[in-house]
């Protein structure tokens, strides 16, 4: 398995809805070319809640998806660097 198709399964099964791949060359610091990319779909009852604004339920789980973003973001940066690639970790 090459290792796109690695980080892809290994980011899905810790819950991203969507992995990309990026070519970030020119526009990353340091020189980084590639980018590795992870969403989660917030769900549609949260979403439908706020017409007017954010509400409780609403940061609760804008929260927690971003630790959990956060938390995938690690793991792939150091599959990456098991693999000896150099990784930045951004959330």
């Amino acid at each position: 398995m090459d290792l796109n198709a690695r980080l892809q399964q290994l980011l899905t099964q810790m819950g991203a809805d969507l992995v990309g791949f990026a070519d970030v060359s020119g526009l990353a610091p340091d020189g980084y070319q590639k980018a590795v990319v992870a969403a989660i779909a917030l769900p549609l009852e949260i979403i439908d809640e706020i017409p007017i604004g954010p509400t409780p339920e609403y940061l609760q789980t804008y929260q927690e998806y971003n630790r959990r973003l956060e938390e995938m973001s690690r793991a792939a940066a150091a599959l990456l660097s098991e693999q000896g690639h150099r990784s930045l970790a951004l959330c």
